[in-house]
């Protein structure tokens, strides 16, 4: 399981814009500009750690750690309560909407399409330093190693 963590403030997807301008409709990704930001840090983290990384092209495993920013009004004694995951975050923006863009910023880098997602865990926390974790597996290669294990027991 590869793990990356990236130094971006999760946002939820915003709502694609449309428009109607001389008789053409254009759009407009309001999350285009979050979503590079995350494919930038991704391939910076990735320059860090691994000289390079080709897409996994089989089904993968994506676990998303997001990390909200404690509202600066919040009491010591709740905010302390809050980095210990007594308190959970349960106030919007909603879990699948923060984790939305950063699965299609993800296309491309880490895996070939989101399809190949067959297994996705997202979870919101807060911390003192927002910041988002990514965890992801090639289940194939995963699939391998464990009939290899059985090989073995088996002889």
């Amino acid at each position: 399981m590869d793990i990356y963590v990236i130094k971006v403030v999760p946002e939820p997807q915003k709502k694609t814009r449309f428009a109607n301008r001389g008789g053409r409709i254009f759009t407009y990704n309001p999350s285009a500009k979050y979503e590079e930001s995350i494919r930038k840090e991704i391939k910076k983290t990735i320059i860090e750690y691994n000289s390079s990384i080709t897409p996994i092209e089989a089904p993968v495993f994506l676990r998303i750690n997001l990390f909200l920013p404690i509202p600066k009004s919040t009491p010591k004694k709740k905010k302390m309560e809050m980095l210990s995951k007594r308190i959970h975050h349960i106030k919007k923006p909603d879990v699948d909407n923060l984790a939305y863009p950063i699965v299609n910023a993800l296309k491309g880098i880490l895996y070939k399409d989101d399809s190949q997602i067959v297994e996705l865990h997202a979870s919101k926390f807060y911390s003192e330093t927002p910041h988002v974790e990514i965890y992801i597996k090639n289940l194939q290669e995963e699939e391998l190693w464990a009939e290899k294990i059985i090989l073995i027991k088996l002889r």
